[in-house]
């Protein structure tokens, strides 16, 4: 197994991840011309879940490595993001640990997530034409993204903290209960201070998509983003799309 650059296929764990997909989908992964087909929307749609439950029972790299790649191919397909597969990809671009050792790759990973937050399914993306290489200067948007991901990254933390506290049992079923009641209410608690922090984000994205769109006649709203080979301006870690907990 290796990696040749740090784009999403860069590697062969990405590769493998891709030709998994497809054959759960019983998909033709390369057309007659040796270029990547996408999956029929309709045909992903159906295959969702089941491609979850297989990424899930892999390890923790290559589990992530794959809902990146699961990601690359939604947006080939024109397919709506599901909550639950919207997140787990964003957490994966954020756990990548090839992005802990690479720069180029930490790069690749923060243009990935502008690419998916701006994602219109009526507009398919092949993620091999864009350059997820080119660094550019963070926008309003994106530093704002960024205060809330680590907002995000800490809830998440104490979560996971709280869920291994419920699994830890002392033989005593009474005091077992009550840590197991006050650790439930406190990630609900958390689910729903997550929510609403979404919906502040959301609300500031939206204020500064029209703020943008007053000064350049709403073309940047109506255009729909990323599509071509640059990056262009990024929106919410949720944007128009649904969202659940890493």
């Amino acid at each position: 197994m290796g990696c040749w650059n740090e784009n999403i296929y860069g590697g062969d764990n990405a590769l493998d991840s891709r030709a998994s997909i497809y054959q759960i989908c019983n998909a033709e992964e390369y057309n007659s011309k040796n270029e990547i087909e996408p999956i029929k929307a309709k045909l992903l749609k159906s295959k969702i879940v089941e491609i979850r439950d297989y990424l899930d029972s892999q390890d923790e790299e290559d589990k992530n490595i794959g809902y990146i790649v699961l990601a690359a191919i939604i947006m080939h397909s024109g397919v709506e993001f599901e909550e639950t597969i919207l997140n787990r990809v964003m957490w994966a671009t954020e756990n990548d640990d090839w992005s802990k050792e690479s720069q180029l790759r930490n790069l690749v990973m923060k243009n990935y997530r502008k690419l998916i937050k701006e994602y219109n399914p009526e507009e398919p993306i092949n993620v091999e034409a864009i350059n997820l290489l080119e660094e550019t200067e963070p926008t309003t948007l994106d530093l704002l993204s960024d205060e809330f991901q680590q907002i995000y990254g800490i809830i998440a933390a104490r979560t996971a903290k709280l869920m291994r506290n419920m699994d830890e049992k002392s033989g005593v079923k009474e005091y077992d209960d009550g840590v197991a009641d006050a650790n439930q209410e406190e990630i609900d608690f958390l689910a729903e201070f997550k929510e609403l922090l979404e919906r502040h984000e959301q609300f500031g994205n939206l204020l500064e998509k029209i703020e943008n769109g007053m000064k350049n006649g709403f073309s940047g709203i109506v255009s729909g983003g990323m599509t071509g080979a640059k990056i262009s301006s990024g929106s919410s870690s949720s944007g128009a799309k649904d969202v659940m907990p890493g």
